[in-house]
This record gives structure tokens, sequence and C-alpha cells, in this order.
């Protein structure tokens, strides 16, 4: 596990809840450590604000100051954010949902067809990994079923209320990098 936060990366052993009870023991450990450096720098000036005008003490309040100088502060645990999705729940669609008949899938002004006879359908419980080479055809046949490309041939069915949600490879040119990801959902 790589847990990236701060602009640092810390790299734990074992599954996510190894990572979480590890993390947490560590976070723990962090806080009481920190606490510790605290109470010894507020003992210290405490030392140094009673006796900082008494000429007998002035090399050990110098002393203590620079011992409070010294101190390397462990940092303060940052806790993550929590982040809560809430998808409402989707209308019941009579299936099909998407389908495509012996549909010819290409580009029109070049007359290419790049899929022949390609037959799928889809419903509530159908479950789709497109996999292959760049060029086979993978980002073409998902034009093609979101209507953005025209078959030669063939035919499309795509219910009426079905809407879909796609985020591509080449989406980056269209979102707003200054938003932070969940900004990006809205």
């Amino acid at each position: 596990m790589i847990h990236f936060q701060g602009q640092k990366l810390t790299y734990y052993k074992g599954n996510f809840q190894q990572f979480e009870k590890t993390k947490n023991e560590k976070d723990k450990n962090a806080i009481k450590a920190r606490e510790g450096q605290l109470d010894e720098i507020a003992r210290i000036q405490k030392f140094v604000d009673k006796f900082r005008y008494n000429a007998k003490r002035a090399t050990l309040v110098q002393s203590r100051i620079k011992a409070i100088d010294r101190i390397d502060l462990v940092a303060d645990v940052i806790q993550d954010p929590t982040c809560v999705f809430m998808f409402p729940n989707p209308e019941k669609i009579s299936p099909p949902l998407m389908r495509l008949d012996e549909a010819t899938i290409g580009y029109t002004p070049t007359g290419v067809s790049i899929l022949d006879k390609v037959n799928i359908n889809v419903d509530l419980e159908t479950r789709i990994a497109l996999i292959g080479p760049n060029g086979a055809g993978k980002s073409t046949l998902i034009k093609a079923w979101m209507q953005d490309l025209d078959l030669q041939d063939g035919y499309r069915f795509v219910h009426n209320r079905l809407r879909v949600g796609v985020f591509t490879q080449h989406h980056m040119d269209n979102l707003d990098l200054r938003l932070s990801a969940v900004e990006q959902l809205n």
C-alpha cells in the first residue's frame, strides 16, 4: 500500500486492513510524541520566562532558548478528509438497454468499416470489458453505442430512458484542472 499525503509517499506492507491498523498506530504515536514535545517546550519556556531578566541565570536562559530551537517538532498528524459518494438508485428499465444487431461500424468520410457484423445486447446484468490493441475499434464501438457515430449498416437500439456516463482517455482536455476530482463530478 502506498499512502499519498502532504506531497509525500509512505509505503506500507500488507493489505488494506493492515495498512489502516499500522497507519492508526503510527498516527497515535506521532500525536503522543508531538504532545510530549510541546509539553517539554512549555516547561522550558516557563523557566525562560521566569528567569529572563535575572543576570545570574542569563547563561542558563540562553542555553534553554537554544534547546527549544534544537527541538525538531514531530509534524502534526493530518487526518484524511472523508468523502461520501451518494448515488441515487437508478430507475428500473425494461431490457434491452442497448443493442447492436449486425452493425457495421466505421467512419463515413473514409468509407472504411472498422467493425463488421457486431451483435451486442446489454441489459441490467451485463458487464463488459473491452480489451485489445490500439486501433482495434474499442473507442469506435463505444462511440457507436453512445450514438456519437452513425452506423454504416445494421440496427442500433438505445432505451429512451437510459442515461450513460462515459469517462474516456481524452476527457482530460475537457476538465478544469483547478477543480478537485469531486468537484469535477458536479
